[in-house]
């Protein structure tokens, strides 16, 4: 599906009258109302990222406990965020100390 998109993307004739492209920046200003609609699906807000992202880039590696991750948008707008790098452990499941202590006393 993904190498079909960008085969017609390139195939595409963007040449296009002031109305079209009018219409279009009518249609972006609605995009927030769009996104949070009642009948926009998680898989149609896929495809509308799909439209405007050109690429995702992750770097693990160059700031200890942090994660760059940085979007480069079809716009030519490159956005960053540096993200808090999970702790090993700090999000995986744990039984709770009172339920450990019940299933021992339940074993015998």
């Amino acid at each position: 599906m993904e190498q079909a998109f960008v085969r017609a993307e390139r195939a595409a004739d963007w040449d296009l009258t002031a109305e079209e492209r009018a219409a279009i920046q009518e249609l972006s200003r609605d995009l927030p109302a769009l996104w949070s609609a009642a009948t926009t699906t998680d898989q149609d807000r896929k495809q509308l990222l799909r439209l405007v992202i050109e690429s995702v880039q992750v770097d693990g590696q160059s700031q200890a406990g942090q994660v760059e991750v940085q979007i480069r948008w079809r716009s030519g707008t490159v956005t960053s965020v540096n993200v808090k790098r999970t702790a090993p452990g700090e999000c995986s499941l744990k039984t709770p100390e009172q339920a450990v202590r019940q299933i021992h006393q339940m074993a015998p």
